[in-house]
């Protein structure tokens, strides 16, 4: 009997073998996740199983439910919740919490992957359509490739989820990037410099409050989360 039986179910072997890097470790902890979301609302959970049909799809589902765990394992919030999309009337967003000062948190998670990183390097001429098309096809990670780090992959889903945002609410944005490399590093020795210019830019009525950029990465055998805030108006009220 398989120890990750939602895992099992909800990802193809293809999507396990490319982006799990065919290991056992990393399908242990994205059960994790999926045990934590289904535990949150089952029907809600598989309604969102044909998400996983599309890669785009499947990296947003995965991006959302890892968010979730954090919040509700990590940060140890209350009321973690699945929005109801079938019956909003306008975009909203992914599912909300409240922290440990009982304040309403409104919270949209996005994850760059790194194939929109790939058609932009295209849109900008870094790569030929030819190079676009070839690339694509073969897994995301090739020993020896180095790619040009940049926080512009994170300009649409900055714009996306501002329209999912309300002006004077608590709004968190999660970015979760499935990209070529982590830019967590870069961005705490800048101040997250770069992002908080792109977030002045787009967000003209200042609807987002905090963004959280979150990673994960294994290493000798260890999970490491990354998780910091980034204050833009305000934050949430965390009890680690």
């Amino acid at each position: 009997m398989s120890n990750t039986p939602l895992c099992d179910n909800l990802f193809p072997p293809s999507y396990v073998e490319d982006h799990f890097g065919y290991s056992q470790e990393w399908k242990n902890e994205v059960e994790k996740w999926l045990f934590v979301s289904k535990n949150i609302n089952e029907v809600v959970y598989n309604k969102q199983k044909n998400r996983v049909k599309k890669a785009k799809q499947r990296d947003e589902l995965i991006g959302e439910y890892k968010a979730m765990y954090v919040a509700k394992e990590m940060w140890h919030m209350q009321n973690v919740q699945f929005t109801n999309e079938e019956n909003a009337i306008k975009k909203i967003v992914d599912f909300t919490f409240k922290d440990t000062e009982d304040n309403l948190w409104k919270v949209e998670v996005k994850s760059p992957s790194w194939l929109a990183e790939l058609a932009d390097d295209f849109e900008n001429g870094i790569i030929t359509k030819e190079q676009f098309l070839e690339r694509k096809q073969k897994p995301q990670y090739i020993n020896g490739e180095s790619r040009c780090l940049g926080f512009d992959i994170f300009r649409n889903p900055i714009e996306d989820a501002i329209k999912k945002f309300q002006a004077e609410e608590n709004n968190l944005l999660f970015l979760c990037p499935n990209t070529f490399a982590p830019l967590d590093f870069f961005g705490s020795l800048e101040n997250w410099h770069q992002l908080r210019n792109i977030i002045a830019e787009l967000d003209t009525e200042k609807k987002i409050s905090t963004v959280c950029y979150f990673d994960v990465s294994l290493s000798g055998g260890v999970f490491n989360y990354k998780y910091p805030l980034i204050k833009i108006k305000s934050t949430p009220f965390i009890k680690e």
